[in-house]
């Protein structure tokens, strides 16, 4: 009919946030394990008024990746993201009600300048450095390098890179903590992976019938998953695997096999660091099916609109999320004034009227 489609994978996972901490500092301040937003602002005090940390910063902010928002506002405060092109941008608070009318513009709330003022304040503090905008070190590398005391990113993300600087400095005592412990969790798109087949293959069905064996024929499914038990793997126990002699020079699974992804038949790998797979299965507890999870907004009305506002966008929320400005009500002001101009309301209005139809087809 025109249209590509693709088939996702069969299994979602929980979309959202954790912070990766040094546990041999906070040990040394005699904290307890973080458990709340209260805590890593003491811990990053703590830190920051400590000239034999062995850390350059608390947090070794970068041009790279700053994922505060993510915690410190969206979580916090439950909020869901629209995807796509409006991640960025729009906002609403989870509610079995939600309507299209709860849309929010991020930076028009309370919230994002209580956020904004918080940021400020941790900058002054020296959590991160005045120039971090011009740091081009990623946050990860930070960590791993030990410059930094924290960072933050999705949950699978930290629990690596925790299972990593385990391996390589054991006396680092690496903590992954979700400091937003009563947020509402959210499968993942199941979107977010899938396979195709092309156009143009002669073979269209078959192709479908070696996709559906290898999701479903459970020996298959290990071995495009894993490899050859007894060789790249071995099944640990019930729900377990861990690698084999032979896995490292052949590196099954993460390379290509996302979009064969099947609930039914995943294992979890026995040396996943235990706060991440302690975490995980509490979230997985609890997650729901977003009420925009499938949504995908058609940006073709505001093309123009978009490219405009991201322009903007580049310029002031950076700074405005690094608390790198001088007044921020003023330059929260100037940003949304700009925003204005650049054709927030067109894009705020097709958002609303898209997801409304999207809601409606629901039904």
């Amino acid at each position: 009919g025109g249209k590509v489609y693709f088939v996702p994978c069969n299994m979602a996972n929980v979309s959202a946030d954790a912070i990766l901490i040094r546990g041999d500092l906070r040990e040394k301040y005699g904290m307890d394990r973080l458990e709340n937003l209260s805590d890593l602002e003491e811990y990053y005090t703590a830190v920051a008024n400590d000239p034999d940390s062995g850390v350059s910063f608390a947090y070794d902010a970068s041009q790279n990746n700053d994922r505060n928002k993510a915690i410190f506002l969206q979580a916090k405060n439950d909020w869901v993201r629209l995807e796509g092109a409006l991640v960025n941008y729009i906002s609403y608070k989870y509610s079995e009600d939600f309507t299209a009318d709860d849309l929010l513009w991020m930076y028009g709330t309370q919230e994002y300048l209580d956020f904004a003022k918080q940021m400020k304040e941790w900058a002054d503090k020296g959590f991160w450095s005045k120039s971090a905008i011009a740091n081009a070190t990623d946050v990860k590398e930070a960590f791993i390098n030990g410059t930094s005391a924290s960072f933050s990113q999705n949950l699978g993300t930290v629990g690596a890179t925790a299972s990593e600087v385990e391996q390589n400095h054991p006396e680092w005592k690496p903590e992954v903590c979700d400091l937003t412990p009563d947020a509402h969790r959210f499968l993942a798109a199941y979107t977010g992976d899938g396979v195709a087949v092309l156009a143009n293959s002669r073979n269209q069905a078959r192709a479908f019938m070696a996709l559906d064996l290898l999701k479903f024929d459970k020996d298959l499914y290990y071995l495009v998953r894993h490899g050859i038990e007894g060789k790249h793997y071995e099944v640990a126990s019930e729900g377990f695997w861990k690698p084999g002699a032979e896995m490292s020079s052949n590196p099954y699974g993460n390379g290509f096999s996302w979009g064969f992804k099947n609930s039914m038949y995943d294992m979890t790998r026995e040396d996943t660091f235990k706060d991440q797979y302690e975490i995980g299965e509490i979230w997985k507890e609890k997650a729901l099916e977003g009420p925009t999870a499938a949504f995908s907004f058609d940006d073709s009305n505001v093309k123009n609109e978009l490219a405009n506002l991201q322009s903007v966008y580049t310029q002031y929320v950076p700074l405005l999320d690094l608390g790198l400005v001088d007044d921020v009500e003023k330059t929260l002001d100037e940003f949304n004034k700009q925003a204005e101009a650049a054709g927030l309301q067109k894009i705020m209005d097709e958002a609303k009227t898209q997801v409304a139809a999207y809601l409606e087809n629901l039904k």
